[in-house]
């Protein structure tokens, strides 16, 4: 009777639903026990021996369960259990030591914390791999795809190497530290055999690793396109301009007094000398006209990949359900000066003339630097439809409240 009066104040049974006892227990076979499982959760008067065959009863039906004990007839269960929950005051070693988790104060409430911040860190391990897995699935394809396809180099070694440690890594440390979802402890228990791809995770990485590399060719692309240059040839078509497209498209220093003098094939020898060398006058430097041409195109190119990171880890920050536009940086002030750094840290990349001889950019017009910065806010709105869809067709929340506060 005392079991039944805690039970229903704590909600667990309701007044049509009575406690088990350990002698109602031995008289059941373990089918009798899985169907008495599902009419009531409060047991009374159990042995150690009771609360192993539970546990095992409840995990051969799948479910995620959880034991407290403080005694060394507990340990069995303890182990037994999915995870197993000792008392640090009054607990026996053997139960400590049997447990995966340990109550300091011996307060049962605080395995409600534990659960919550158990399941944040956890998310926020998976928007860390969502978002760097994604970044990189988009930069291989990238270079994968433009070679395929026939296109120049879209992203030199160190613009790659500044996208790894500087536009992945801030954010993604501030990753780390998001507030909890609003719906963390509304869920229903993870399989324990799920894996860290399940619920959408695997399939964010690759739509959204695809997207960024379409984005970002696009960009480069478009970085030739607007110049009159052709992408998919060799020499970039600029064998066809005069002397003073040239100029307008490199600095004048790369551009011979008597280009629109030469023919076609002098033009092609200096775009694309056989010993892969620069003809241009001694003391001139070891770039070329295409070397030169090209910078445009790649820094869009770079700036376009980096941005759509920026706006990625925007859309994913506060979870599969929660919409940017709803909570902006509600849940992680740190991520913003994160993005902000880095948002200025690339157009320092940009602009800075130590910079850009660093890591060979050239200076974007307003005009390409709002293209750049359109193409990589399309990342932030196909994440906003992926979470649509997710609000709508993914997994029930947990309706039992024993799991839904437990």
């Amino acid at each position: 009777l005392t079991a039944e009066a805690i039970a229903r104040n704590l909600g667990i049974i309701d007044e049509n639903q009575h406690a088990v006892t350990g002698n109602e227990l031995d008289q059941m076979d373990d089918e009798q026990l899985k169907l008495k499982l599902k009419e009531t959760s409060a047991f009374a008067r159990v042995s150690p021996e009771h609360k192993l065959r539970i546990v095992k009863v409840l995990q051969e039906q799948n479910e995620v369960t959880a034991m407290t004990g403080d005694g060394v007839n507990d340990a069995p269960a303890l182990k037994q259990a999915d995870i197993g929950v000792a008392m640090g005051i009054t607990g026996t070693d053997v139960s400590k030591g049997a447990a995966e988790m340990v109550l300091t104060d011996d307060n049962c409430a605080s395995i409600v914390s534990a659960v919550e911040e158990g399941r944040t860190i956890y998310d926020n391990i998976r928007k860390f791999i969502k978002y760097l897995l994604s970044s990189n699935v988009g930069e291989i394809l990238v270079m994968f795809t433009a070679l395929m396809i026939g296109l120049k180099i879209p992203l030199l070694a160190i613009q790659i190497l500044w996208i790894n440690l500087v536009t992945d890594g801030l954010p993604a440390i501030a990753l780390g530290f998001s507030d909890p979802e609003p719906d963390v402890m509304e869920r229903k228990p993870r399989p324990v055999n799920e894996s860290i791809f399940a619920g959408g995770t695997g399939g964010h990485i690759v739509r959204i690793g695809i997207l960024i590399a379409v984005l970002t060719l696009a960009g480069f692309i478009y970085g030739f396109v607007s110049n009159g240059m052709d992408p998919f040839s060799s020499s970039l078509g600029i064998e066809d301009f005069t002397r003073e497209e040239v100029v307008a498209l490199v600095d004048e220093e790369f551009a011979p007094e008597n280009w629109d003098e030469l023919t076609t094939e002098q033009r092609m020898e200096i775009l694309e000398p056989e010993d892969g060398g620069s003809l241009l006058e001694e003391g001139e430097g070891e770039s070329t006209i295409l070397s030169e041409a090209e910078k445009i195109s790649r820094t869009i190119a770079f700036t376009v990949l980096a941005f759509t990171q920026m706006f990625e880890v925007m859309g994913i920050h506060a979870g599969d359900r929660v919409s940017f536009f709803k909570g902006w940086f509600k849940s992680n002030r740190l991520l913003l000066w994160a993005v902000l750094s880095t948002f200025a840290l690339q157009l320092a990349v940009i602009y800075v003339p130590f910079f850009q001889a660093t890591f060979e950019t050239a200076p974007l017009s307003i005009t390409d630097l709002i293209i750049s910065f359109v193409l990589g806010a399309m990342v932030l709105f196909a994440v906003e439809i992926e979470k649509m869809y997710l609000t709508r067709f993914g997994k029930e929340k947990s309706e039992n409240p024993a799991i839904a506060n437990a």
